[in-house]
């Protein structure tokens, strides 16, 4: 059992204070409507009203007080950060409070969080903390945030929008099929094992760093062939092709008419080439990536008014920013093997003639 240092605890009282004189309830960072358009009427979020949370917060600062008061090691039994923490009749968890035991970096071994609605709520400092995935109300986890945290059932049906997993472990496979909505845009998977296809998934705003299992990705069927903001780092990815029946392997990926922009490709561990003539002509396309180990063909006019901004990593694992329409940003990675289409000059007019056309223009209008 964690034993809290004495100075910590006198500073998140006086926390407790300022959060009961302003607010005791801390408001959801995310928006709710949006989340909502996402699962429509399958997200019920239940909340604690102010004068519960202020009670709740209450209740937190008189424990901690008779435990500075009485003891010299201050410790938090699982069942009394419950009392305080968790209202069982409703299936809510007060945010002042977790809060509180945020700015403690709490022990939380043995504290259940079974039966609760745990939308919205940040587990990501405390220690010890375990997720039974089947028995979460409506199995929802959108705009969670979790460290270290250990998940135990299964993770289809769940509801992952803007949930946050670092350096996590699970019992089960996360399969992106599987998932309520195949909604896993502005996730982090850190430490979760992915094994499933990503056909139809949006992605968006998608931290693979850290994720387990090897990820497989078909840009062509991924929603509306978009790749945006994804880090491919600190993983095991494959973009691929359609898979051959006869030898179990995969095609080549294809990047035909797909949108790819602020993407990592660290983590990619098969060979990519990308067509600069074949992805999608729109605005800032291919800008703002890492295109380490991703070899690049194709042609790019030098006047684009799209710059193509990128970098890589060398050798030295310094990165190197690039813009592909500029051949010596980038003269010294081989893997990048683009014509640079140059306008033809124009034919310019002399100056001098120019001159004599308007003297002599000039001069008539005198001699009338």
């Amino acid at each position: 059992m964690k034993v809290y240092k004495r100075l910590d605890v006198l500073l998140v009282l006086g926390k407790i204070i300022e959060r009961i004189e302003e607010h005791p309830y801390i408001e959801p960072w995310f928006e709710q409507a949006y989340i909502e358009r996402i699962y429509g009427d399958e997200i019920e979020f239940v909340k604690a009203d102010a004068k519960e949370e202020e009670k709740a917060l209450v209740n937190l600062a008189q424990l901690l007080l008779s435990k500075y008061a009485s003891a010299e090691l201050i410790t938090l039994s699982p069942e009394e950060i419950e009392k305080v923490l968790i209202n069982r009749e409703k299936q809510i968890i007060y945010s002042g409070v977790m809060e509180t035991l945020q700015d403690l970096e709490a022990d939380v071994a043995g504290v259940c969080f079974d039966n609760l609605i745990i939308h919205g709520q940040r587990f990501h400092k405390l220690k010890n903390v375990i997720i039974n995935l089947d028995k979460v109300v409506n199995k929802d986890l959108v705009a969670t945030t979790f460290y270290r945290a250990k998940f135990i059932g299964s993770f289809d049906n769940t509801k992952l929008l803007h949930a946050k997993f670092s350096d996590c472990s699970a019992q089960h496979a996360l399969d992106p099929q599987k998932v309520s909505k195949k909604a896993l845009k502005y996730t982090a998977l850190g430490g979760i094992c992915i094994n499933g296809s990503f056909d139809g998934v949006a992605l968006n705003h998608i931290d693979f760093s850290g994720a387990k299992g090897i990820i497989r990705i078909n840009p062509q069927k991924i929603q509306n062939k978009e790749i945006k903001n994804v880090v491919f780092e600190k993983c095991h990815c494959e973009l691929v092709g359609d898979k051959i029946p006869e030898t179990g392997k995969y095609e080549e990926a294809s990047f035909k008419d797909c949108v790819i922009k602020d993407t990592s490709f660290g983590g990619v561990k098969n060979s990519v080439t990308i067509n600069l003539d074949e992805i999608k002509d729109v605005y800032d396309n291919l800008s703002d990536c890492d295109i380490t180990g991703i070899k690049i063909i194709g042609s790019v006019d030098e006047e684009s008014e799209v710059l193509y901004g990128s970098s890589y990593r060398n050798s030295d694992n310094i990165r190197k920013h690039i813009w592909l329409n500029y051949p010596h940003t980038y003269e010294s990675n081989p893997n990048i093997q683009i014509n640079v289409i140059k306008r033809p000059l124009e034919e310019e007019k002399p100056k001098v003639n120019q001159k004599k056309s308007i003297f002599s223009i000039l001069n008539k209008k005198n001699k009338k």
